[in-house]
């Protein structure tokens, strides 16, 4: 079972089956990929601290084919969500830790990694 199990998804990755499943602006994770033999094979992993639906509208059209999301009430769970995928997940295009959100100090969750280290500047 993947670490996004209780994601709602997969789901199509164009405009109009965003706007229709993301209904509301708040914070979100999301996890996109394409799908291949009747599977979906995650592949980038990412956030909107404010608007869901606006970020993921702006992968439409880019490089996958498929998203789950999740929204969050608040911008600390969806950072400390994302840091869960980016540690659990194996085989991301992701090349970089989630960066924290602005103006917050909070500190990934992972021991060993070194966001959990350190205090947002």
């Amino acid at each position: 079972m993947s670490c996004y199990s209780d994601y709602h998804g997969w789901f199509p990755l164009k405009d109009e089956e965003i706007k229709k499943r993301i209904t509301r602006t708040e914070p979100g994770t999301y996890v996109l990929g394409v799908v291949n033999a009747g599977a979906f094979i995650h592949k980038y992993i990412g956030r909107s601290d404010n608007d869901l639906q606006r970020r993921l509208s702006e992968h439409v059209e880019v490089k996958y084919s498929h998203f789950y999301y999740k929204q969050f009430d608040s911008v600390i769970s969806t950072f400390l969500e994302e840091c869960t995928l980016y540690h659990e997940l194996d085989g991301l295009d992701n090349e970089n830790h989630p960066a924290k959100p602005r103006d917050i100090d909070v500190k990934c969750l992972f021991g060993e990694c070194n966001f959990s280290r350190q205090s947002s500047p």
